[in-house]
């Protein structure tokens, strides 16, 4: 089932504007931030660095609304009866399977750039590792905290009236939620970074395993919001 899902979550980050759109804004919005920075910070190994991490938080926060985009189809997982855990599952899957690749390579060509090729195994356990746990975020929030998006073929930039105070208090919400969850694995890639080197591959492995742990925890805690408020999300997004 959860592959199932997984499956339509692919074809949608292909064929479906809106999902395009998050998907330019993930990777420009980084690419912008540190440009930048690359301006006013007399640190450009740091800056090369940062792009990899900052692109997987980009890239999880935006999947914090993402059963909105189903809209009224929500109906066809409510009635067949979609385990809450294996809905979770497949959307999270959905960006993983796609994102993870591209911010190794990002990562490792970050580190190559500032000449700190030591640094890579960091740099790819940070940004795995917020990858991991700002999706674990969005697992919950999506099921929690949904506000109506522009139904499918609709400008990806429409407003929807009667939106505007849920998105703000959910992105609010999603946004410092995913800063507390990684903070651990962001701590420890600065303690790499700044201050002992020898903790990269400390780093890469606390990225993957913490990430993976705390998503798997995210889709858990996320199925059973999803479970609890099946009918309820399908009434709002009708």
């Amino acid at each position: 089932v959860a592959g199932a899902v997984a499956r339509r979550g692919l074809r949608s980050w292909t064929t479906d504007p809106r999902y395009t759109s998050a998907l330019v804004g993930a990777v420009a919005l980084p690419v912008l931030i540190v440009l930048l920075a690359a301006t006013v910070v007399d640190a450009p190994a740091a800056v090369a660095l940062s792009m990899a991490p900052l692109m997987a938080g980009t890239i999880a926060w935006g999947r914090h609304n993402d059963t909105a985009f189903d809209g009224s189809a929500l109906w066809l997982h409510v009635v067949s009866h979609v385990p809450g855990w294996a809905d979770r599952a497949g959307r999270a899957a959905a960006t993983l399977v796609w994102a993870a690749p591209v911010l190794v390579v990002v990562a490792v060509a970050g580190a190559v750039v500032a000449g700190r090729t030591d640094l890579a195994p960091a740099a790819v356990g940070a940004a795995l590792g917020v990858l991991g746990a700002g999706l674990a975020v969005s697992a919950v929030s999506s099921a929690a905290l949904v506000y109506p998006v522009p139904p499918p073929g609709a400008s990806p930039y429409a407003a929807q009236a009667g939106s505007l105070g849920a998105s703000l208090v959910a992105q609010l919400v999603t946004s410092v939620a995913t800063a507390v969850v990684c903070l651990p694995v962001t701590a420890l890639y600065l303690a790499a970074l700044w201050w002992r080197p020898g903790l990269s591959w400390v780093v890469l492995a606390a990225g993957v395993l913490g990430g993976a742990g705390v998503l798997a925890g995210g889709v858990v805690v996320g199925g059973q919001v999803y479970d609890a408020r099946a009918v309820r999300l399908l009434a709002r997004l009708d």
